[in-house]
């Protein structure tokens, strides 16, 4: 197969980046052939044993992908994330991560960025991570996406909160009694110290026609889900006959509050329930006989 101009271009440049610093971070946007791009750097790196972490739909689509290379001069395995405690006992040249910003989460680090940091800790392989939305909501989910590479920009923070002091406004809010730290206002300097380690593309630069306009629609949800709200900001728990909403810390009454006004929660047992339908009606009467995408941040909200 062949590569387009612009993605040899990137793989010359991932070369290039990736024999200095030791990985690279390709944001492209969708479309733009993030993962064959990954593969060609793999095989211009002369990689042998190459490990591609993604989402569990994504594997049948990138084994496509590495078919439509072949021969290469590496061996590929592809698994999800949640699969990775049952990965052979390889000795890893390169580890491509699907959708980098999924171990984005912050102030802790979510179990995904640290089994990464585990793998590269243990064999010392160069990296790539690949996503088309780096830092959705925060230029602070970058730290955890890379604190497990030796080489990486952050490499003197030991931890997210010192990494804070030269890169985040953290900010106090109170809600009710209790003041939460607000860790999300990162600086525009997390970006700009990851640029030497970032190779950018656009759909637009692709060459594909790209008309993007936002529309903020807002939606009142059921008075049930405001008392429900109150209640939980006032006492942090709302105990049911068999259930329990609990927010004993800043972070999870933050978490629970935006689930709630989401329309979906999830209890202190795990379990998951929908507790408002006011977003899916409003989405369903507003777009009523139109194709249309939605995305959604909670698996609760797919069933609504």
């Amino acid at each position: 197969m062949q590569f387009r101009d612009y993605q040899k271009n990137i793989i010359n440049t991932a070369v290039e980046v990736i024999q200095k610093k030791g990985f690279v971070y390709l944001a492209m946007e969708v479309r733009t052939g993030k993962t064959l791009t990954s593969l060609g750097i793999a095989e211009r790196m002369g990689y042998e044993n190459v490990l591609f972490l993604t989402k569990k739909k994504a594997i049948s689509s990138i084994v496509k992908d590495n078919e439509m290379m072949c021969p290469t001069s590496f061996s590929l395995f592809v698994i999800n994330y949640e699969s990775m405690h049952k990965l052979p006992n390889i000795k890893w040249d390169f580890i491509i991560l699907d959708e980098a910003h999924g171990m984005g989460a912050f102030p802790k680090p979510n179990k995904r960025a640290r089994d990464v940091k585990s793998i590269i800790k243990k064999t010392g392989c160069d990296v790539c991570l690949l996503s088309g939305t780096p830092t959705p909501e925060s230029y602070s989910q970058m730290y955890h996406q890379v604190f497990g590479i030796p080489k990486n920009p952050f490499r003197q923070y030991t931890n997210f909160y010192k990494f804070c002091h030269d890169y985040v406004d953290v900010k106090e809010r109170k809600i009710n009694s209790m003041y939460i730290r607000d860790y999300s206002r990162g600086r525009d300097s997390i970006i700009e110290k990851m640029k030497p380690y970032t190779i950018s593309y656009t759909q637009k630069e692709a060459g594909f026609k790209v008309d993007t306009r936002e529309h903020v629609l807002e939606v009142e949800m059921s008075k049930l889900t405001y008392e429900l709200t109150k209640k939980l900001q006032k006492d942090l728990v709302v105990e049911g006959s068999e259930e329990v909403i609990l927010a004993d810390t800043p972070v999870k009454l933050m978490m629970k509050l935006h689930q709630m006004y989401s329309g979906t929660v999830k209890f202190e047992s795990g379990k998951s329930t929908i507790l408002d339908l006011s977003k899916a009606e409003f989405i369903r009467k507003q777009f009523f006989g139109m194709k249309i995408g939605i995305f959604y941040k909670f698996k609760e909200e797919l069933k609504a």
